[in-house]
Parts: C-alpha cells; structure tokens; sequence
C-alpha cells in the first residue's frame, strides 16, 4: 500500500531534451509513440557532434558520428548500422518539417549512452554515465551490506559499488548470485516514509533503476526476496543521497504501479484525451469495463501481489488491482494518482475492524478527486461478479462518500 502523505507533487509542464549534461532547445519536443521515446534527429545529432545528411529523393536520413553511419528511411521501420541492417519498434517520421528518431535507436547506435525519465519527460543523451538518471557518485569506499540471507545464497551487489552513494531521484543497481530466484522487491525508506519497488531476475541477475520518490535528502534502501505472504527477507542494503528537489511518489512507476511498461503506455495513449479529467472518465470507463472482479480471490486470506501490467494482461483482480491499474494509465497521462487504504462499509452497517478496500485519488485542477473504479465496475451476486459500470464512484459528494467510505 501507499502511504498517504500530505504533500502536492508537480507535474513537469514540458518535455526536453538533455545532452552531455546540458539541456537542449527544440522547436520540436520529445513524443512518446508505442512506449519509445522519439527525438528530433538533427537537434540531438549535432549536439553530439554527429552529422546529418538527408536525400529528399529517397527520404533517406544519414547520421555519421566518427566511423559509425547510421542510415534511416522515414517511415520505415528498416534501418542500417553500417552494413548491418535492423528494424525499428517504431519508425521515423516528419513533423513540422522535423524528422522525429526513437531515442535508445540513435543513442546506441552512435555508441552514446540514452535515458528517458518519465516523470519529468526529458531524453538524455550522453557520452559517460555521468549524465544519466541513475548515475551514482560513491560516498564512501565501505561495501554495500550482506544480510545473513544473501550470504547463505551467495549473493552480491555489483551496483552501486559502496554502502552510500549520492544520487539524482534514480539509481541504477545490479545484484548477482540469484539462483532460482525470478524476482526481486527493493523497498526504499525515507523517514517513516516507504517504496516497494519489484523488479524481475533472469539468470542468476536483478538489474534494472529504482527510485527516490519522496524528494531530496537520505534514504536506506534494501534488496529483498519476493514476498512470502506479507514478510520480506531481505539481502542486501545501503544507503543513498538523494540530491533531485522533486517529490514524484504519485508520478513515477513505482509500488506495483509499472506506468512505463511498452503495454500500459500504448494503452494509455489510446484513452488520452484533452482535458484530465476527460482522460480520467475514460480510464475509469475502461478499468471498469475490461477488469474482472475475482471473488474467489476476495474472500482468500492473503491478496497476491499484482504490477499494474500484470492485471491488465489477466484482466482480474480485486479492488487493489483495479486501483493499481487505474494509477497507472493515469500516472502514464500525466495526472499524479494515489492509493488509498481503508474501510468499506454499507451505509448503516459497522465499520469493518481492519482495512478492506482500497480506491484511488488523482490531482486534477489542483483537487484530489476520488474514484472508486471497483465499485463503479459491477456487484457481487452470490458467488459471481456481475459487470454493470456505473459512475457514482467518480468523483462522488464528499458527504455521500465519506457514509461508506473511511481512509486507514
């Protein structure tokens, strides 16, 4: 669960660019097309000092940084890196009089390192790590920490590479020595404040970028096991400075709400409209009419946990799936979106004794507007889960609300 705190996160107001640590102006900004970020060829080419020549004949862009060439044809998805020829998830294509690239694409090619980070929309391009979200700068010269566990399994931290490190809002870590292991969950403390961050291990390896959301100042973080029913064990540990100034625990993809998998962005996409609170109707609408309440599931003693693209690809769950799923294709929008924990009840009946529901709350317009998308998608009759989509849980009187609806 999300712990509920009373602080406003920002939303970025525009997207950018950022090459060799500098930002880059562009008549064009980065889009988001099928999960990959694309760029403006010419604009981050020459800032990285790499030429760019393009045959109006055959619509044929070549981009040469040293010995590497790189050759593109708008709206194909075939390319060529030297001699090798590859294809593209998405291919270019013109806008405004501006060929749009995929980012990772052009990066890897040139031999140029490439992030995206989706909570402030900014691409990074970069000739050293030193640049990138998740770059580290050690503080100390002592290991990260062994637990008696990750001993026993022989397990090692190879990034970070010291007990604390200093860091931008993201970390890129890398644990070894897995075996038999297909997950891993990376729980991030910051005062009583707490992240669950999971993440896959193929291999005998757990790699990938965790976060810092809660904004700048000194955090524990700890490597553990998958959950068995609701106990970690953890493995490894350190410690971490987090220098970003901004608060994105309702923006970034974190605690099971995996926003930036290819699957929920294409998804997201589709359902964005002009307006939040337009996009907000038409995600509730979907949640509402394409997830399955799981009753059997309901009444089990232990809840599984689920990644926001996990419900979507089973299309069932119970009302923390559906919130997670929610979350997600809006966090994926741009909207800051929360969980909430809490008791549910039918108005004149007692308040349950422990929690038993959850819903969701999204900063539109400067409000917190509430949605219960579980109770908006059908009813329980015996042993059966009936669809009937309903709106009164979309941002309902705060009155009527509050008769069956408490926070933890």
């Amino acid at each position: 669960m999300l712990l509920l705190v009373n602080t406003t996160p920002t939303l970025a107001s525009s997207t950018g660019i950022v090459v060799n640590g500098r930002t880059l102006v562009t008549e064009i900004p980065p889009r988001i097309e099928k999960g990959r970020a694309m760029v403006p060829l010419r604009a981050a080419a020459e800032a990285l000092a790499a030429d760019v020549y393009y045959d109006p004949d055959t619509r044929a862009v070549a981009v040469t940084k040293n010995t590497t060439r790189v050759t593109l044809t708008i709206d194909s998805t075939w390319a060529k890196i030297g001699e090798l020829t590859t294809t593209l998830d998405v291919p270019p294509r013109i806008e405004a009089g501006r060929t749009l690239v995929p980012l990772r694409f052009l990066g890897e090619s040139l031999g140029i390192n490439v992030a995206w980070d989706p909570t402030a929309r900014t691409a990074y391009l970069s000739e050293t790590l030193l640049h990138l979200p998740g770059w580290t700068k050690p503080l100390t010269t002592a290991p990260p920490t062994l637990y008696l566990e990750g001993k026993r399994i022989d397990v090692k931290l190879h990034q970070p590479v010291c007990e604390y490190v200093e860091a931008d809002t993201r970390i890129d870590f890398e644990l070894r020595g897995l075996k038999n292991i297909t997950a891993a969950v990376i729980v991030v403390e910051k005062g009583g404040e707490r992240s669950d961050q999971p993440f896959t291990a193929a291999g005998g390896v757990c790699r990938g970028q965790l976060w810092l959301p809660f904004g700048p100042g000194e955090y524990k973080i700890t490597v553990c096991s998958p959950p068995q029913e609701t106990n970690l064990q953890g493995w490894a540990g350190f410690r971490a400075r987090n220098t970003g100034s901004g608060d994105v625990r309702y923006l970034a993809p974190i605690d099971w709400i995996d926003w930036d998998r290819v699957e929920i962005l294409n998804l997201a996409d589709k359902l964005a409209r002009d307006y939040p609170m337009d996009t907000l109707t038409v995600i509730h609408d979907w949640v509402a009419q394409n997830i399955n309440y799981d009753v059997v599931m309901s009444r089990s003693a232990n809840i599984p946990q689920r990644r926001a693209s996990e419900v979507l690809h089973s299309r069932t769950g119970v009302c923390e799936h559906y919130s997670r799923l929610l979350a997600a294709l809006c966090r994926a929008n741009g909207i800051p979106a929360r969980i909430v924990s809490g008791y549910m009840r039918r108005e004149g009946d007692s308040w349950p004794t422990k929690p038993n529901h959850a819903w969701n709350e999204l900063l539109i317009d400067n409000r917190w507007v509430t949605v219960d998308v579980t109770l908006d998608a059908g009813y329980i009759e015996g042993s059966r889960f009936v669809k009937s989509l309903s709106r009164s849980y979309l941002d309902p009187n705060p009155s009527v609300f509050a008769a069956t609806h408490r926070k933890q």
